[in-house]
């Protein structure tokens, strides 16, 4: 939701403020350096989507390292980052043959081992409040 708000690292901050000192922080932010962004924005579009990564409503967007940036900005230390696959069987027509989208999936997931950044859907990021 952090895409979502005005300021998100005054949002960050107060959530720390609140949080024990051993909080855990999972932070779920869209990757607008994913492969599909950079190729519509290649050949000059910027879509309103109703959700993924141009969601019509988000006010921010991210690649790993503006997210590491923004959670270091509110006083956290990303202690783990992983970039997740575009989820493709969300949106598999249903009663299709499933064999090209196991392919797909298995495509996805080498290329997220070889280029996180490119393939990568959304960042899951963990991170503790600075000590």
């Amino acid at each position: 939701m952090l895409e979502h708000t005005v300021d998100p690292v005054r949002v960050l901050r107060a959530l720390v403020q609140a949080a024990t000192p051993d909080a855990t922080f999972i932070v779920s932010l869209p990757n607008v350096a994913h492969i599909a962004a950079r190729l519509l924005l290649l050949f000059g579009q910027f879509p309103q989507m109703e959700r993924g990564i141009f969601d019509r409503t988000h006010l921010h967007f991210y690649t790993r390292r503006t997210a590491i940036a923004m959670l270091g900005a509110a006083g956290l230390d990303v202690v783990l980052c992983r970039a997740t696959p575009v989820p493709l069987e969300q949106i598999w027509p249903a009663g299709r043959s499933t064999a090209p989208l196991t392919v797909l999936m298995a495509l996805q997931r080498v290329g997220l081992l070889l280029a996180p950044t490119l393939f990568g859907f959304q960042w899951i990021l963990l991170a503790k409040v600075r000590a």
